[in-house]
């Protein structure tokens, strides 16, 4: 009898709107399903417009203290990872883009003024952001330099322009095309101290359904988020 070969499982889940602290309660789940089943990855398809700066700070750190590679592929096309959502990606193992997606656009304010005009973050809060994203971007080996413009410039990037100059490393359509071009990359953060080597040769994936709960919370902030813009 020929052996079974044990496929590699990679879990793929979802997660789209603010970041707010039900954002980390999202990603450190997601996570810890993946970490119980020694799984080789867990992607996470991420389209944000950005949010709390205290619960992206969590999120990042829960991303780098994971046992698995945790990939963020900024997905579907027409998705963005801006604001915290790039913080989020540079933290993370690798990342990936579809076409028609961006990146960037950091510019950190501390809200919006009865009128709905754009509240300036002052000067000591902006620098301390640059060095924290920059500290993120020099940690992955990725381009602290455009990392800093994506606050001063408030620079946003496309998928090709972000893999040019080092931001990202790959571009997929789809997971099928994302596992095949990622196979055989190295993390570009450590996992559990020691950088992995990607093998998504033989490959189960599996889609985590949010919960009932992550259903309800969405679409409370969905409400609350349109409610402010009006």
């Amino acid at each position: 009898m020929s052996p079974i070969l044990a496929k590699n499982i990679v879990y793929v889940a979802q997660i789209k709107g603010q970041i707010t602290s039900y954002t980390y309660d999202q990603f450190d789940r997601y996570i810890t399903i993946a970490e119980q089943d020694n799984a080789e990855a867990i992607i996470i398809e991420l389209d944000t417009p950005g949010g709390r700066a205290d619960a992206m700070m969590n999120i990042v750190q829960r991303i780098q203290q994971s046992k698995i590679p945790v990939i963020i592929y900024v997905y579907p096309p027409g998705a963005s990872a801006a604001a915290a959502g790039t913080y989020i990606a540079l933290g993370s193992h690798l990342i990936a883009m579809a076409p028609g997606t961006s990146i960037g656009a950091c510019r950190p304010i501390l809200g919006y003024s009865q009128n709905g005009s754009i509240i300036e973050a002052p000067p000591k809060i902006t620098n301390y952001f640059i060095a924290y994203i920059k500290s993120l971007a020099q940690e992955s080996g990725r381009n602290a330099t455009i990392a800093e413009e994506f606050i001063t410039k408030d620079l946003s990037l496309t998928p090709e322009e972000a893999l040019k100059y080092g931001v990202i490393e790959v571009v997929a359509r789809d997971i099928n095309e994302l596992l095949k071009k990622s196979n055989g990359m190295k993390t570009k953060i450590p996992v559990n101290g020691r950088y992995v080597t990607l093998n998504f040769t033989n490959v189960e994936v599996r889609y985590l359904a949010p919960s009932f709960k992550d259903k309800l919370i969405s679409y409370i902030t969905d409400l609350e988020h349109h409610h402010h813009h009006h």
